[in-house]
């Protein structure tokens, strides 16, 4: 089953809140080393990735990545330094965005970072004159759904089985509609079990 898609067409995102004494950063901070960084994003992604990234694989695959800017990888940090959320901004062939490795630690949750990091990206999208982005996720992801839903980021109905999977995902999160995008990219609206064009 392929993995859902959500795209943000450049909408404001809602207002986030961190815990007080935490704070986002990016990768050109001082105040870590790289290997810090790595680590930091490691325990993160470990959820994510199953636990199996090395720092090398990290340095590989996201910091000599070059769709990935200097600054475009976001971490969020306790106020005693530990890094718990982490989410990055890739730049794809044709100024597209995409809102890449989003991940939080396990057992450092209600702080808001996830929420904080991929703020920050969308924020690293508007900066940049980036007007289009898109996210892979999973059905599963429900907390990380309702953060990408309040960034402004749509579902993207790519194939035939999404408007089904979509409506479930509504009945979960407890919403009455939703607007979402076809294969095109036009504008559709989704209410509560079919859709109508605008």
């Amino acid at each position: 089953m392929a993995q859902l898609r959500m795209v943000w067409k450049n909408k404001e995102p809602a207002p986030v809140q961190l815990k007080e004494g935490c704070t986002v950063i990016d990768r050109t901070t001082d105040r870590f080393t790289k290997e810090q960084l790595a680590e930091g994003w490691i325990h993160a992604c470990e959820e994510l990735n199953g636990g199996i990234w090395s720092k090398e694989q990290f340095y590989d695959t996201m910091w000599n990545d070059p769709r990935i800017p200097k600054d475009g990888i976001f971490f969020a940090v306790t106020p005693d330094g530990r890094i718990f959320s982490t989410a990055t901004a890739r730049v794809m062939p044709g100024h597209i965005g995409d809102l890449h490795m989003v991940g939080s630690a396990s057992d450092i949750r209600g702080l808001g970072g996830g929420r904080a990091v991929c703020t920050a990206v969308v924020e690293y999208f508007k900066k940049h004159e980036i007007t289009l982005a898109y996210l892979n996720t999973d059905d599963f992801r429900i907390p990380a759904i309702k953060i990408y839903l309040g960034l402004g980021y749509r579902p993207y109905l790519y194939e035939d089985d999404m408007p089904e999977r979509w409506h479930k995902l509504m009945d979960i999160l407890g919403i009455e509609t939703l607007e979402a995008y076809d294969a095109d990219l036009n504008d559709l609206v989704m209410f509560s079990h079919h859709f109508e064009d605008r």
